[in-house]
């Protein structure tokens, strides 16, 4: 048999386990209405940790780090949009061969 005891139940321990309840509510309704950005912030995120310890050497050459990050941020774009571009005609093409 299963026994659920409670002992030393005081109301500033109840009013304190339902002041954490009552906020991790409220934190979780709070993420979901910004539900939207976290796919963004995410991205964001991932980029500049794997961008961060390029600066770093940059800036270890002796480059300041604004330079070191708008080069490496320009061109991680650049590749970025040219990748898009040419998946996007390669697509675009596929779809024309196949009459669709």
């Amino acid at each position: 048999m299963f026994e659920l005891r409670i002992t030393n139940l005081d109301a500033k321990g109840l009013r304190r386990s339902a002041a954490i309840v009552l906020a991790l509510l409220v934190v979780l309704y709070l993420a979901y209405l910004v539900r939207e950005v976290w796919i963004p912030l995410l991205l964001a995120f991932l980029i500049a940790l794997v961008l961060d310890p390029l600066v770093d050497r940059m800036e270890a050459r002796g480059w300041s780090r604004l330079k070191g990050s708008l080069i490496i941020f320009a061109v991680f774009f650049g590749v970025t949009s040219a990748l898009l571009a040419v998946a996007t005609a390669a697509l675009l093409f596929a779809f024309r061969a196949d009459g669709s």
